[in-house]
This record gives C-alpha cells, structure tokens and sequence, in this order.
C-alpha cells in the first residue's frame, strides 16, 4: 500500500489534474489523504481530523469487511449486476466495478452527502464507468426515516424508521 497526501486544488506532478473534476459542493479541505489498495485502486479519504475511524483504517492498510467481501466477490462474474447498499466512499463497488468488468453494472446507493460527493470522487479518479451512484437511501419497506450521522466515524451512519 502506499499513501500520497494530495491538495485537491493543485495540478498533479505532470502539471495537469488527474483528469478528473472536483464534485460540485464537496468541501475543499487543505488536504486529503489518498491511499492505493492492493489491487491497485485510488482512494481519496478524509482527512483524519474529519473522520477517526475509517480513514485511519484505510490508511494503516486495513481492508474494511474483507473476509465478507471476499466471500461475496467469490459469486460475482463478469456480466452480473450489484448493488452496493451503503456504498460509503466506493472501496467496495471499486472491487465490483472490477469483476463485473465493461459487462455488468453496478449500483451504489449512499445518502451522505460528504460520502457520496467522495464515493463519486473515487468513481472518476478510478475511471468505474460501469457504477450508477445515487445519493439516496434503501430500506425494506415505504415511509419516512432519519438518518443520524456519526461526527467521528463517516462509516457508521445509521437509518431509524420513524413510523
């Protein structure tokens, strides 16, 4: 793994930016930490002091949900469709996005406003063509819920029913 820290605002090191556009609306921090998982994707994060959980993680080389992502990709073959439900910043539709190849399709649905800015920003910067993001929410049944947003931990929101 290897980690670079990025302004978000500055051209690359060939003078260009990566070629991607900064999501309207996300936050302009000083800094993002960006890390390159084993399997080669780019991932832009918060920055630490935004989120003391996940992005500590990722950085220190943890692959969240690992065994049960594995396990999962395990049945997905080229062609499939998936959802990703609580797509969080991307880590696991890049992982689909990958084996369902040009073929199939991925779905990631994210109601964070900050994560799903940063899950759309990992989709671009990852060149994921074949993901649809959407910033909403999925649940078993109709009506109107709440989500709380944890203030130290952007991977543990939850939804609360409110019927």
């Amino acid at each position: 793994m290897t980690v670079e820290v990025v302004d978000p605002g500055e051209p690359s090191k060939n003078g260009k930016m990566d070629g991607t556009v900064w999501p309207k609306g996300l936050p302009r921090q000083d800094v993002l930490g960006v890390f390159v998982d084993r399997n080669g994707s780019r991932n832009y994060i918060y920055p630490i002091e935004q989120d003391q959980a996940i992005s500590w993680m990722l950085m220190d080389g943890v692959r969240l949900e690992e065994f049960e992502n594995g396990i999962f990709l395990n049945f997905l073959r080229e062609g499939d469709s998936v959802i990703d439900a609580g797509a969080h910043i991307g880590c696991c539709s890049l992982d689909y996005s990958r084996r369902v190849g040009k073929a199939g399709r991925v779905y990631a649905f994210e109601p964070s406003r900050d994560n799903f800015l940063l899950l759309q920003r990992n989709l671009v910067i990852n060149n994921c063509v074949n993901v649809s993001a959407f910033q909403c929410c999925l649940a078993n049944s109709c009506g109107a819920s709440r989500i709380y947003l944890n203030p130290n931990n952007s991977g543990d929101h939850r939804l609360w029913s409110m019927n």
